[in-house]
């Protein structure tokens, strides 16, 4: 019993003894927030577009890596700045593997990109993965 009435009067004791700092001496750190900028397209990564799985084989690509973006920045800024890290690791053409948003169109919360990164004979672009009814090849694909 004199275990239980000391062990209770030593926790009413030592709960009594909270100080809070924050009421005297104010925050230690301020807190400043920095407008994000708008992300600017690199020389020659307007160029990097997307291709389809069937289309990169069709064309001869070979996959260089995979690269996962996560951002809450505009689905247009995303997308360069998707295309700025493919041109910095040498892609010129990305298979979009998954993209995902969530929140609204004009408040993301936040976009992930999945895509992987491709390199293409330098013939590959966007019009010559496209049918061309001109073209001699079988099933109309003009494969250069």
């Amino acid at each position: 019993m004199r275990i239980v009435l000391a062990g209770l009067l030593f926790g009413l004791l030592t709960g009594c003894q909270v100080i809070l700092l924050e009421d005297r001496v104010g925050p230690v750190v301020k807190s400043t927030t920095i407008a994000p900028t708008k992300v600017v397209a690199i020389e020659g990564s307007e160029a990097i577009g997307f291709i389809d799985q069937a289309s990169s084989q069709l064309n001869g690509c070979r996959q260089l890596s995979r690269l996962r973006l996560t951002t809450s920045r505009p689905f247009e800024e995303a997308v360069v700045e998707l295309r700025n890290r493919a041109h910095i690791l040498n892609a010129n053409m990305m298979i979009p593997v998954m993209i995902k948003e969530k929140g609204s169109y004009k408040h993301p919360e936040n976009h992930l990109f999945i895509v992987d990164l491709v390199r293409c004979r330098k013939n590959t672009s966007k019009e010559s993965t496209a049918i061309n009814p001109s073209s001699s090849s079988p099933g109309g694909l003009d494969n250069g």
